[in-house]
């Protein structure tokens, strides 16, 4: 069982834990998991078991400010955190058909119907690899096609 006590004000995230429950073992872990606004459960590395990615997404007026995500891989009781850009935006997505789904961070935005220089930030856990791409002035993002 998870239990976290993720919380933010204005959007903004405050220091937050993660406690791991462990019933067929009873240990109990407390983790220090950052500063996030949000959280997601999903396989990442590849391996048995889910990891919990905590992240610091936020933008103001569609503009991303630096953002964090930080990973719980309760089966190793690993946190690493990672920098992963000025993203507006952030989706899990298998992106290059190995086990385990990438997170994808964009910071893709427009004025006026005119697509901005952008950039996408892979994060591939698996590796534990942050890689960034000059994606020219799109207008949208789909991770899927």
């Amino acid at each position: 069982m998870l239990f976290t006590n993720v919380r933010s004000i204005n959007g903004v995230g405050l220091p937050a834990t993660a406690t791991v429950l462990t019933a067929r073992t009873q240990d109990v872990h407390t983790y220090q998991v950052g500063s996030p606004n949000a959280m997601q459960i999903a396989d990442l590395d590849g391996q048995p078991g889910s990891e919990v990615l905590f992240t610091n997404v936020r933008s103001i007026n569609g503009v991303g400010l630096p953002a964090t995500a930080t990973v719980l891989t309760i089966r190793t009781q690993d946190v690493h955190s990672y920098q992963v850009g000025s993203p507006n935006a952030m989706q899990i997505a298998d992106l290059d058909g190995q086990p385990g789904s990438e997170v994808l961070f964009t910071n893709v935005r427009s004025i006026n119907g005119v697509g901005l220089p952008a950039t996408a930030t892979v994060l591939t856990i698996r590796t534990q690899d942050v890689h960034s791409y000059q994606v020219g002035s799109p207008m949208r993002c789909r991770s899927q096609i």
